[in-house]
């Protein structure tokens, strides 16, 4: 099987925030991600640099076994390309939940609103990696 990479920017958690993320929200599945949000997908760009970023709201959907908490980048929650930032905390990896089904889920069903919790974010170039059929 190939493997398709494809290169998008983001903003990566540092470790002193992704470790106070997952004590204030202990994740619910079993594959934890918590470690970025994204800023466009695919883009060989870096993210522009920011001001503030701050978690607002909280999702889980036990029916597809993914938890995120949606993030508030310089007063914007929404993308460019319309989906919400946000941080895929976990997944169940018994349902085969995928991070990117987080976009989809947020669209469709709303957050929970939550006490800011400001966030230490660098820019980077990420890559993912996908299995071609």
């Amino acid at each position: 099987m190939n493997r398709l990479i494809t290169h998008y920017s983001a903003y990566e958690l540092t470790e002193i925030c992704r470790n106070r993320l997952l004590s204030e929200y202990p994740p619910s599945f079993d594959n934890i991600i918590c470690n970025h949000v994204t800023h466009k997908f695919p883009s060989t760009s870096p993210p522009p640099p920011i001001t503030c970023a701050q978690v607002i709201g909280y999702y889980i959907n036990h029916e597809h076994g993914i938890d995120c908490l949606v993030v508030k980048i310089d007063n914007d929650i929404k993308r460019s390309d319309g989906n919400l930032y946000h941080i895929t905390l976990s997944m169940d990896s018994s349902k085969n939940a995928v991070a990117a089904k987080s976009n989809e889920l947020l669209k469709k069903y709303s957050f929970e609103k939550k006490i800011p919790i400001n966030l230490e974010l660098i820019p980077k170039i990420l890559i993912s990696y996908s299995n071609c059929k």
